[in-house]
C-alpha cells in the first residue's frame, strides 16, 4: 500500500491529504542517507508518524533538500508537494496554527 500524508487539526480534522506510491520512493531515498535525513527515515511506511509545527520544520529542509540533490523530477515534485503540506502549519488557519500536524499513514 502507498502512504500517504495528513494535515490534521488538534481536534484530529483532516485539513489536506494527498498520497500515492511516490511518498514510498522518497522515503527509499532518505534512507539511503539516514544522517542527513533523520526524520524522513523515522516515518515507519506501515504505521502512523506524526510530526507537529516545531518537528516540520526540519522536516521541511530535508525535503527541500532531498528535492534539491535529486535528478528525479518525481521525487522532487512529491517533495515539494509533502512541503506545500508541511507549509500549511505556518499559515494563520482558521483553527490557529497551534495543535496542528502531519501525520504519515503507512499500510
Amino acid at each position: 500500500m502507498a502512504v500517504s500524508v495528513w494535515v490534521e487539526n488538534y481536534l484530529g480534522e483532516r485539513i489536506e491529504y494527498w498520497g500515492g506510491w511516490e511518498i514510498n520512493d522518497l522515503l527509499r531515498a532518505a534512507h539511503r542517507q539516514p544522517d542527513t535525513f533523520v526524520l524522513l527515515c523515522g516515518v515507519d511506511p506501515y504505521d502512523i508518524t506524526v510530526f507537529n509545527s516545531f518537528q516540520c520544520r526540519r522536516l521541511d529542509w530535508e525535503l527541500q533538500e532531498i528535492g534539491r540533490h535529486t535528478e528525479d523530477e518525481t521525487l522532487r515534485a512529491t517533495a515539494a508537494r509533502i512541503r506545500q503540506l508541511c507549509d500549511l502549519l505556518r499559515r494563520d488557519l482558521p483553527s490557529g496554527p497551534m495543535g496542528h500536524h502531519v501525520r504519515f499513514i503507512g499500510d
